[in-house]
């Protein structure tokens, strides 16, 4: 008598002979249809390899020169680090730019392993805006080395 009991309540939802519940129907807007398709992969640019005349003198394949800055935007009064990647030996020159003043350069050489850090102080003065550090790259024998690399900050007040 237990079991009848039992065994009525186990079935009382279902008629006898049938499956599993029904999923709900499919919505038919379109923000509801389903997760997003996965993104499309984007190729991006390999890193610039370019031969240097004294990396042809000894033989090598080619090197990796890079500038790169940080902060790429600074107040005025403070500083900016310059990190440029080259092979040693190279020498190089840097132009720091303002919109409205002269460019002011400095020169260096790498005689270390890279990466050549240089700390280029912003003036109280330099107006704000955008500015430009471009890098310049020679060889010992004077050719050039590299196409010049242009690097854009913002000025701040």
């Amino acid at each position: 008598m237990l079991l009848a009991g039992f065994a009525t309540q186990a079935h009382s939802g279902q008629a006898e002979g049938e499956g599993p519940p029904t999923p709900p129907p499919v919505p038919s807007c379109a923000w509801c249809a389903g997760p997003p398709p996965p993104p499309t992969l984007v190729p991006t640019a390999a890193p610039t390899v370019v031969k240097s005349a004294s990396a042809a003198k000894a033989g090598a394949a080619g090197y990796v020169f890079g500038v790169t800055i940080s902060p790429r935007q600074v107040r005025r009064g403070r500083s900016v680090k310059v990190a440029i990647t080259a092979p040693k030996g190279e020498r190089l020159v840097i132009a720091v730019t303002y919109w409205r003043r002269k460019p002011t350069f400095f020169k260096g050489t790498l005689d270390h392993d890279p990466p050549y850090v240089k700390i280029v102080k912003v003036p109280a003065a330099a107006p704000t805006g955008k500015g430009t550090i471009k890098v310049r790259f020679f060889t010992f024998s004077g050719s050039t080395g590299a196409k010049p690399i242009s690097v854009p900050f913002t000025v701040l007040k």
